[in-house]
């Protein structure tokens, strides 16, 4: 993932000194809270000062935290990796990382005891199985509803529905992302069509055009920071991963929450 989003950022190179951009945002920021602040009534504008300034401490804070979290899965995969090639050499499993199929308890059981090792084997080559068995299927819309999922929208056969997470409108061809495997295959100025994004995917926004998520909102991570870079998008359109292929041309309309499916 590191070398797809530096291949990503080279191929979009910053224009702009990092000072020079730092200062530019932080003129607009300020611009922003006192236009804000210019509209509150006077006893109030103490209150929604500070409220403003925790909303800018916490929306840097959440990045933080993920980056914090993030930093521990290398060290974490590196111990869970271990226990792996002593069950290889154990001959419980063939490949190290199967380690994580593993129920804890099964495997403190085996640990503790001595014993098990046989029903602990079978419980991984389970879990495996149905690991590979539900990561082809698509996730229910209503996850109180057991039914397979209908590849239906709510709209008409050229219009796909959603819910606006930000303004404007772009014209172009689609790219479906199903994973970070995909990102050095994402083309320039491309519409980006993802079921969900995080903050590891944001260079992906710097060469597209355009997003459309089959999940989330106004406030997800996609539909921030498609406001923050200025890209239309469109949150939450139901099968849109099944109903647009690669190349489909579309018009998403980041004010209304559609997307308009175009014949050429």
């Amino acid at each position: 993932m590191v070398l797809d989003n530096i291949i990503l950022i080279v191929k979009n190179p910053n224009t702009k000194a990092p000072t020079e951009k730092e200062r530019a945002l932080l003129v607009q920021k300020y611009e922003a809270v006192k236009s804000v602040i210019a509209l509150i009534p006077e006893d109030l504008k103490l209150f929604v000062y500070q409220f403003l300034a925790l909303i800018d401490t916490y929306t840097v804070l959440d990045d933080v935290e993920h980056y914090q979290t993030t930093r521990l899965t290398l060290p974490i995969r590196k111990a869970a990796r271990a226990m792996g090639e002593h069950l290889v050499r154990k001959k419980i499993i063939s490949d190290p990382m199967d380690i994580f199929f593993a129920r804890l308890e099964a495997l403190e059981k085996c640990v503790r005891t001595g014993k098990g090792w046989s029903d602990l084997k079978k419980s991984i080559e389970t879990e495996k199985k149905n690991y590979r068995k539900n990561a082809k299927r698509i996730p229910a819309w209503d996850l109180n509803q057991q039914a397979e999922v209908s590849q239906t929208n709510a709209g008409n056969g050229d219009v796909l529905t959603g819910l606006a997470g930000s303004a404007g409108i772009a014209e172009g061809k689609v790219y479906l992302i199903h994973s970070t495997e995909d990102f050095a295959a994402f083309p320039k100025n491309t519409i980006l069509v993802a079921r969900t994004t995080n903050p590891a995917w944001t260079p992906l926004f710097y060469n597209a055009k355009a997003l459309i998520t089959e999940s989330g909102g106004p406030l997800s991570h996609g539909a921030v920071t498609a406001r923050e870079m200025k890209l239309p998008a469109v949150m939450s359109v139901r099968n849109v991963m099944k109903i647009l292929k690669n190349g489909k041309k579309v018009r998403v309309d980041g004010h209304t929450g559609k997307v308009y499916l175009l014949k050429k």
